[in-house]
């Protein structure tokens, strides 16, 4: 039977207007992610796909969801759409008398007159549904209880308040457009230049890098050539933007004199042809880059001379490397350390000279995504799945304190000057600012209407520039 479109969405019969609309735009974003992913198995299709069969896979299905939508959205074409289901398969909309009375038979007395006689209930269906009903209130007590607990154990950053007031980024003073409408064209990657004056970002879909006037939002430059952009770095000192691509490919603008270097021997891509530079970072002189990648490997970079220092491989033993694809990299503010973040739930340090694996922490229940130190390298941040952003003591590798906000991924992480405050953006659409001494909530900008990918700060922090999968930049300043 073709599946119904109630099916389609995910949604109950009975399902009201707003949850129809929020189960089709659950379901787009997710096959958002599963085309920034990979996921062929989510999407029905060959692992060998190109990116042509993503994408078209990706268009049928989200159109099968707003057919869905239309329909069940508007009261009589749903109810007519209903009729005809009803009328084709009843048994969909069948539902267990709750009311059945329990049969009654009459048997004979044995201290009475064999023509007297008495009624004696007998055990029916409905003693089979009050013992399930016992049990799904009991399961449902249980589910209440575990609620609590977990609310105790985790109790939510927003309704914490912070010790201090601080001077941040809260006022929409820009929505820079531009960037083609696209269910793939999300703003998946920002970077400010180390003098503040520009900004690069990249999306999925796009085959170029804008660096556009911090100031004003002009575009100031294109790079062409580069497909499929999935991140974007300022070298600290010289004019020259990494950029990283969903091809396994690395490439060195130096965007003064526009000219394009692409680097040898990159990531194997040994999962996909397709894996993806996942994300790249300088250490302080610019000497060094790190990068990660879905084939789950990291490299160590000789800026110079354009060559591989080390590189550790993805191992299914998941204790001497990680065990799955890895989404973010960070250099520690002295340089002697990377750390990295994977889709096996780890988070791991490296010797930045010698890439020897220094320590594992664990605690995320998922997908490892975003990460950030501190500007004094105390503190090392990471993001996940789980809706979780952890705070790591980088003098004892040990877990300083979780932080519970977001109601989805954690995409992306960023500190500000002072150590204390961290800025994160989020699939829950949220850009949020968190106090680390108090774990408490700062701020929440609002604005973005699809995912929050990307967050960067000017050096100066008074302008936040955020990124997502409404393919438009926010700019958020100071009132001062």
């Amino acid at each position: 039977m073709k599946p119904s479109l109630y099916e389609v969405l995910n949604i109950a019969f009975d399902a009201e207007p707003d949850q129809i609309k929020n189960a089709a735009q659950t379901k787009i974003s997710h096959i958002k992610e599963a085309v920034q992913g990979k996921d062929f198995m989510f999407l029905g299709i060959n692992n060998d796909a190109t990116p042509e069969d993503f994408n078209e896979a990706a268009k049928q299905r989200i159109k099968k969801i707003k057919e869905a939508y239309i329909i069940l959205s508007n009261s009589k074409t749903r109810d007519s759409y209903d009729k005809k289901l009803r009328e084709a398969h009843p048994e969909i909309f069948k539902r267990p008398e709750l009311e059945q009375k329990p049969e009654v038979v009459e048997t004979a007395s044995d201290d009475m007159d064999s023509s007297t006689s008495s009624k004696v209930a007998l055990p029916s269906l409905n003693d089979h549904t009050q013992r399930n009903q016992i049990l799904t209130g009991l399961a449902l007590l249980l589910l209440v209880v575990g609620f609590y607990i977990y609310q105790l154990m985790y109790p939510s950053a927003l309704d914490i308040e912070p010790d201090n007031e601080y001077i941040v980024p809260t006022l929409a003073r820009g929505v820079w457009e531009g960037y083609q409408k696209s269910v793939l064209s999300n703003i998946i990657t920002l970077e400010v230049s180390p003098d503040g004056q520009r900004v690069a970002s990249g999306t999925t879909l796009l085959n170029n890098v804008q660096i556009r006037d911090i100031a004003t939002g002009e575009i100031l430059q294109e790079l062409e050539g580069a497909n499929q952009i999935q991140v974007v770095k300022y070298h600290p000192t010289k004019p020259i933007l990494a950029v990283g691509t969903l091809y396994n490919s690395i490439h060195l603008w130096d965007f003064e004199e526009d000219e394009l270097q692409s680097l040898d021997h990159t990531h194997d891509g040994n999962i996909s042809k397709y894996s993806g530079i996942y994300d790249i970072a300088f250490n302080s002189d610019g000497s060094l880059f790190a990068s990660v990648s879905w084939d789950g490997s990291i490299m160590m970079w000789d800026v110079e001379n354009q060559v591989a220092k080390w590189t550790v491989y993805a191992n299914k033993d998941k204790i001497s490397a990680h065990g799955d694809s890895v989404q973010s990299v960070a250099f520690s503010p002295d340089d002697s350390k990377i750390a990295t973040a994977s889709l096996d739930n780890t988070v791991r340090i490296w010797n930045a000279e010698t890439g020897e694996q220094l320590q594992i922490l664990l605690g995320h229940t998922d997908w490892v995504l975003s990460l950030a130190f501190s500007p004094d390298g105390r503190w090392l941040a990471s993001g996940g799945a789980d809706h979780f952003i952890y705070i790591w003591d980088m003098s004892t590798f040990e877990r300083h304190k979780i932080i519970r906000g977001h109601d989805d991924n954690v995409a992306d992480l960023v500190f500000m000057q002072n150590s204390n405050v961290l800025i994160s953006g989020s699939a829950d659409k949220m850009v949020r600012y968190w106090e680390i001494s108090s774990g408490g909530h700062v701020q929440t900008l609002e604005g973005h209407t699809g995912f929050v990918y990307a967050v960067a700060l000017s050096p100066d922090e008074k302008t936040l520039l955020t990124g997502g999968g409404d393919d438009v930049v926010r700019v958020w300043k100071t009132d001062e």
